[in-house]
């Protein structure tokens, strides 16, 4: 069975009595070019265990299995269960969950636990668009992640998680991506590339984990509520958040210093620091904190 055709998807969610759901972000990729554009992208090799998040009908499933090792699939519609089950019976290295990719232990499906496949070395999926962005800011913070990660997104949030320091588009989201990915977008996707075509133009975003940028679990819980705490206040300079911070980020008098050490510029709004000057803001908070 082609699922890269829409007509196919078309009568075969017919047969299975599928009305994708706006509320589960169900939007099926049905165009070819775009997936092989997907799997080359991941450069997957046999020793790959790759995690995908919404697999639907299985189209890219399919592709996926062909180039890893394992591949774990969480969807969370109970009317697809059925049909992924019967249409990879023979497959091997498959772990299929039925779950809600929020709720499921996702940090620990990353990390390979209880799993003989091991950590996940790639996430590749067409993400849902109901739950896509909460799915990657979830990731970001785990101190495990997967190496590389080829997701398909809507335009707008493709162009958040790239966006450069002093945009408007840069925000929490690029913040978080770029301190631990390089991030990149390689291709835009048509609303006809899906069934049913979303009302939104899409992209095709990789993801590929920085070398260069240390995680310390403790550091990035403060980063996570620095740049939280700051962007919802974006309009603000630095300086003046920094001073009215509440417990326990509090840093009292030494905002300013600790600005200059991280050489933001003096003025600078939340937007002006790049994902590194914030990490290591974070890390000189936590390192007062303590009293180090």
């Amino acid at each position: 069975m082609t699922l890269s055709r829409p007509s196919v998807v078309r009568v075969l969610a017919e047969e299975l009595g599928l009305r994708p759901g706006r509320a589960l972000g169900q939007n099926f990729l049905t165009d070819a070019n775009i997936l092989g554009i997907i799997v080359e992208q991941a450069r997957l090799s046999g020793s790959d265990h790759v995690l995908e998040v919404g697999p639907g009908l299985g189209v890219l499933t399919e592709r996926l299995l062909a180039s890893a090792s394992h591949v774990t699939a969480v969807e969370m519609d109970s009317r697809l269960i059925p049909h992924l089950r019967g249409r990879f019976a023979d497959a091997r290295g498959l772990t299929l969950i039925h779950g809600d990719a929020l709720k499921v232990d996702l940090r620990g499906l990353v990390a390979g636990e209880g799993s003989s496949a091991g950590p996940v070395t790639a996430l590749v999926s067409n993400l849902p668009y109901a739950a896509g962005t909460r799915i990657l800011m979830e990731i970001f913070g785990f101190a495990a992640v997967p190496e590389r990660m080829v997701v398909t997104l809507q335009r707008e949030v493709a162009e958040r998680i790239v966006a450069a320091p002093g945009g408007k588009d840069f925000g929490l989201l690029a913040v978080w991506a770029q301190r631990r990915y390089h991030a990149r977008v390689v291709k835009l996707v048509a609303p006809r590339c899906f069934w049913p075509p979303p009302a939104v133009t899409s992209a095709v975003v990789v993801l590929e984990r920085r070398a260069d940028a240390p995680f310390d679990e403790a550091v990035f819980r403060v980063f996570k509520a620095l740049t939280r705490h700051a962007f919802a206040m974006r309009r603000k300079k630095v300086e003046g958040i920094l001073h009215h911070l509440p417990p326990p980020l509090d840093v009292g008098g030494s905002a300013g210093g600790m600005l200059a050490a991280v050489g933001a510029v003096p003025g600078a709004r939340p937007e002006n620091l790049g994902p590194d000057q914030w990490y290591d803001l974070a890390r000189r908070m936590a390192r007062e904190a303590h009293g180090a």
